[in-house]
């Protein structure tokens, strides 16, 4: 059976489960070998005492943190105990299991796929190497793409990543002991690669890697290629030099000890992160309490300065910028604050940071610049982790810290629009200019509301709002103040309209 199409947000296909064939026979020409071995694999019953899917929802829970009745697809779900175990869970999640396999499922999974009529569990019978029609928000594919042969393995990871955009993967390293049973008497395990092999895999892809983990037998990813429809242009970094000069910065920096800025397992706690927007100042007092009581705070260029001023020391500071005069957002060092600096700002700015407190962190991601971030720092994905987002800081601040494992995170600041004549809470000379866009959100409704704007304003906004469909399945963002931004998150209104002086 192939079931229609499906979005990503829509509703699962109302097929409940493929047709059963009653004999081997049935199965014609145009099934593959490896559907036929598999059929024939699921026959016996050994094989399905042993369910990996079953034993790592939990881990896949603690990563992902799926929203209440979120849709969750388990590619080559086999047994398919694994997605019914997220279906029994109190979320009430909608689960789609998908295999090419038509006896697969056990039992009581098959049941209860009939007895659920397709509202919250189904069943659809499809081959991964095809163009599958299944979508959803996330992925859970575990003990799957080892026994992909090799020649498909790139197809297969390019149809579950495009058609869930969150993934969760597990795939073991080693052989298997079922290759060996007198009834199945073939490999099972056909590709098995080490983790570096895989790694790369999800890097071809330009993967955003959440979390990875290995071990002598699995490798563990957790990632999204940001499927084609979210619209960034991830190569834009903000670059305001001449590629031949970042060039230069590259290479110095990489003779510069610094620790590196690397994927790490989901931390359940709440940080603040301060962009400089006028409305920071509204939330002084709030700001200095949670500080003391202990909030990890982040600060973005002078937004470092305004939170030392008020006496409060940030965790860390992050800085883009190439030029060389933004060595003075770390003027003075704070003893317990980390400096993350990307691989393109002047060298001085490293230099200027105590080594046991500087991080660097890669946002050149352009076709001319990637080759030398390799060539200085090594592989991508192995020695050194991208960071991609929008052209501003504190686009790709959310990137980062969703890398690090936050995923709670409260914004300060983050306007993208003028206050009467104000494009910052702090005077920064180099943002004055007089060209000020004026935006209309909700146009013909009673939202309707006009932002002053200054064109990198503009820019960022439109990046916000592409990354806002993925950004909020795994980020919980709470947008502070009353500047463009918030008014997107808060009414959901798209830009009506345009008009330039």
């Amino acid at each position: 059976m192939t079931a229609g199409k499906v979005g990503f947000m829509g509703k699962p296909p109302k097929a409940v489960i493929a047709p059963a064939k009653s004999i081997i026979s049935e199965i014609n020409d145009m099934f593959t070998y490896e559907r036929k071995k598999y059929i024939r694999v699921w026959d016996v019953s050994a094989y399905r005492k042993r369910s990996p899917g079953e034993n790592l929802v939990d881990d896949f829970l603690g990563v992902a943190k799926p929203p209440q009745r979120a849709h969750i697809i388990d590619w080559g779900c086999g047994t398919g105990r694994g997605g019914f175990k997220l279906y029994n869970m109190d979320k009430e999640y909608d689960v789609t299991l998908v295999d090419f396999a038509y006896n697969c499922l056990d039992k009581k999974v098959k049941r209860q796929v009939r007895c659920d009529g397709g509202e919250r569990l189904r069943f659809i019978e499809e081959d991964l190497n095809n163009e599958v029609s299944a979508g959803a928000t996330y992925g859970f594919c575990t003990d799957v793409m080892e026994h992909i042969p090799e020649e498909e393995v790139d197809n297969v990871l390019d149809n579950i990543l495009n058609r869930s955009k969150h993934v969760y993967f597990q795939i073991c390293l080693v052989g298997e002991k079922y290759c060996k049973h007198p009834k199945i008497n073939t490999p099972l395990h056909i590709t098995i690669k080490p983790y570096g092999w895989w790694l790369r895999k999800f890097a071809e892809r330009n993967c955003l890697i959440h979390a990875s983990r290995k071990s002598d037998y699995f490798a563990t990813f957790y990632v999204t290629k940001w499927a084609p429809d979210v619209g960034i242009d991830w190569d834009k970094a903000g670059v305001n030099l001449p590629p031949e000069v970042v060039e230069g910065h590259i290479r110095k920096n990489a003779k510069i000890t610094a620790q590196k800025i690397a994927p790490s397992d989901p931390q359940d706690i709440e940080v603040m992160l301060l962009a400089g927007g006028p409305s920071l100042n509204d939330f002084t007092e709030e700001i200095i309490e949670n500080r003391k009581a202990g909030m990890p705070m982040i600060t973005i260029n002078g937004t470092y300065h305004w939170a030392i001023e008020k006496g409060l020391e940030p965790s860390m500071q992050l800085i883009i910028d190439a030029r060389e005069l933004n060595k003075k957002f770390l003027d003075p060092i704070q003893p317990k604050c980390k400096y993350v600096i990307a691989s393109q700002c002047h060298p001085s700015l490293l230099e200027s940071v105590p080594e046991d407190q500087r991080y660097v962190w890669h946002v050149s991601l352009s076709d001319e610049l990637m080759p030398i971030l390799e060539d200085a720092y090594g592989q991508m994905h192995k020695d050194w982790f991208p960071i991609p987002g929008g052209s501003t800081c504190t686009l790709r601040a959310f990137c980062l810290l969703r890398m690090l494992g936050f995923s709670k995170i409260h914004v300060y600041g983050f306007d993208s629009c003028l206050r009467g004549d104000e494009h910052h809470a702090y005077e920064q000379e180099e943002n004055n200019t007089k060209n000020i866009i004026p935006m209309v959100l909700g146009e013909g409704t009673d939202d309707c509301k006009e932002f002053m704007c200054q064109s990198w304003m503009v820019y960022q906004a439109y990046e916000f709002m592409n990354m806002v469909p993925q950004l909020f399945k795994n980020i919980h963002l709470n947008i502070k103040g009353d500047g463009l931004i918030a008014y997107i998150v808060n009414t959901g209104a798209q830009l009506a309209t345009l008009n330039e002086d």
